[in-house]
């Protein structure tokens, strides 16, 4: 009876992996064809919903990519805490995709949704890939502010240099002058044995060549100094665009850290899914956990909406973006009225009872247009249903 047991367990788990490797239903349930791309699958009106969000191995890859680009910069060295952080990000993603892609993992897909796996895997490469950014933009900032100190040397090296040589300069305007009264007083000796004719014509020429020997002198010094102050307003110059380049990069810097907090807190918002994109935190919350079936906010709708609100006050300075949406069932102008509601009613929760500025907070009810699951099955159309709080963050 034993061994019974276990050839029928054996004979289901082979029939179950048969059958999603064979069966285009199995592809839609786990989202991807054997050829390992995501399926597009066509709506009600025949055109092909794309998917919100990356696939896990893009998410991974683009993590690897972020990593290779901090290692290249150098980062093992100025910020290495925060590129041992990204790859153990990273391992724990591919980790946790190598055993959604295991053969038990693809034969359970067929009666057990793996979107809380694939969620989790999606945070952890993304986690990766901004902890691997910021590791590079740490590297960056530190590979410039050694540029800067090398450029503030070679200014003060020219500076020296340039004091070198109006030494030089006016050490041979000095012997060019002894000389000068020497030869004079030579000359004086000798037109004295001369006619005063003569005498009177040799110094005239001898001074008409000091005049033209001394402007010859003066223009050689005027364009030695003009060569060394264009070379010192260069440095000035390009001091100042790196300076500013620093401030830049400290500024993108300062967002990255500031994305990182906000996510990090947005992440214990209870039932809400979070991720970053396009310079925002967007808090992601099923329709059902906010709204009765009478479309008003239930207890626990107020209790989440609670912590949202706690999470804008600590946030004060970014813009609020409430979008709401459904699924296609019915008609899409009546869809779009429905949510358009919802925006409303979540909009007015939190200014009326957490005192949220109404001026900060714009309300959308986007009905169906942009589905995140398929609305082919109930599971997906209930993803559809969905609440998402978009609060900026900027640059």
């Amino acid at each position: 009876m034993r061994y019974r047991k276990i050839a029928l367990y054996s004979f289901f788990i082979l029939a179950v992996w048969g059958i999603s490797a064979l069966s285009p239903v199995s592809a839609l349930a786990t989202g991807s064809s054997t050829s390992g791309e995501e399926t597009k699958t066509p709506n009600a009106s025949g055109s092909v919903a794309v998917p919100a969000t990356p696939s896990p191995a893009t998410c991974i890859d683009e993590a690897k990519a972020a990593i290779e680009n901090a290692r290249q910069a150098d980062a093992e060295k100025s910020a290495p805490g925060e590129l041992t952080q990204a790859r153990y990000w990273l391992m724990q993603a591919e980790k946790n995709y190598a055993h959604s892609r295991s053969l038990w993992s693809q034969s359970l897909k067929l009666i057990i949704s793996d979107e809380a796996k694939t969620q989790e895997i999606l945070y952890l490469a993304t986690m990766a890939r901004i902890t691997a950014q910021t590791a590079e933009a740490k590297a960056r900032k530190a590979l410039v502010a050694t540029e800067l100190t090398n450029t503030a040397k070679d200014l003060a090296d020219n500076q020296a240099m340039l004091d070198v040589l109006n030494k030089k300069l006016a050490e041979a305007e000095l012997a060019k002058k002894v000389k000068a009264e020497a030869e004079a007083e030579q000359k004086k000796l000798e037109q004295a044995r001369q006619e005063a004719a003569v005498l009177e014509s040799k110094k005239m020429k001898e001074l008409e060549e000091a005049r033209k020997k001394a402007a010859d002198l003066e223009a050689a010094k005027q364009k030695e100094l003009s060569d060394a102050n264009l070379k010192g307003q260069q440095l000035v110059s390009e001091k100042a665009k790196q300076e500013a380049e620093l401030k830049t990069l400290q500024q993108k810097l300062a967002a990255l850290d500031k994305a990182k907090a906000m996510l990090a807190d947005a992440v214990k918002i209870p039932g809400a899914t979070v991720k970053a994109v396009d310079k925002e935190i967007v808090i992601n919350i099923s329709a059902s956990k906010i709204f009765s079936s009478k479309n008003e906010i239930h207890a626990k709708g107020k209790s989440t909406l609670d912590e949202v609100a706690s999470y804008l006050k600590k946030y004060p300075e970014g813009a609020v973006m409430i979008r709401c949406y459904s699924d296609n069932a019915g008609k899409a102008e009546a869809q779009r009225l429905l949510t358009e509601k919802r925006a409303v009613k979540v909009k007015g929760y939190l200014v009326d009872f957490h005192n949220i500025a109404p001026d900060r907070i714009v309300a959308k009810g986007l009905g169906p247009t942009q589905p995140i699951a398929d609305n082919s099955t109930a599971s997906g159309r209930a993803l559809n249903r969905r609440v998402e709080i978009g609060v900026a963050f900027g640059e």
